[in-house]
């Protein structure tokens, strides 16, 4: 159990695996502004709603963990599929044409798809995967 307070990435709670993020202390020393960067950080925080990233979390946010609520286990690779589902969406919160439908598109059997087709992606053309992947050359 932690005993800090944190938030729940909105994404998550929408797709069925409520993740709780918080602000942790650095393991190392922090200096320059570049340290302070978590773009993984930002991005999943993303509010689904929206599509904009709250502002204590958009800028420098730092170090934090993450958890599942349920007490599963959370890998990276977890982290990377709902960052390339969030990357999918994200051009359409913007779009007057094509907007995204929260109700009908951020949902648990919307992610269950998606996360098939990454699946899927993973066993040919790595081309096809989210960028997200990259970072850490994960084989799925």
């Amino acid at each position: 159990v932690i005993d800090r307070p944190s938030e729940v990435c909105s994404f998550s709670s929408r797709v069925g695996v409520r993740i709780h993020v918080t602000r942790i202390e650095s393991d190392r020393e922090l200096n320059k502004d570049e340290d302070f960067e978590n773009p993984w950080l930002s991005h999943l925080m993303i509010d689904a709603q929206t599509g904009a990233t709250p502002l204590p979390w958009h800028r420098r946010p730092g170090a934090a963990l993450a958890w599942r609520e349920d007490g599963g286990i959370l890998e990276t690779k977890d982290i990377c599929l709902l960052l390339c589902f969030i990357d999918k969406l994200l051009p359409r919160y913007r779009s007057e044409e094509d907007p995204v439908d929260v109700e009908k598109e951020v949902t648990q059997e919307a992610f269950e798809f998606f996360r098939m087709d990454e699946m899927r992606a993973a066993e040919g053309d790595e081309q096809e995967r989210g960028v997200w992947w990259g970072d850490h050359g994960f084989n799925i």
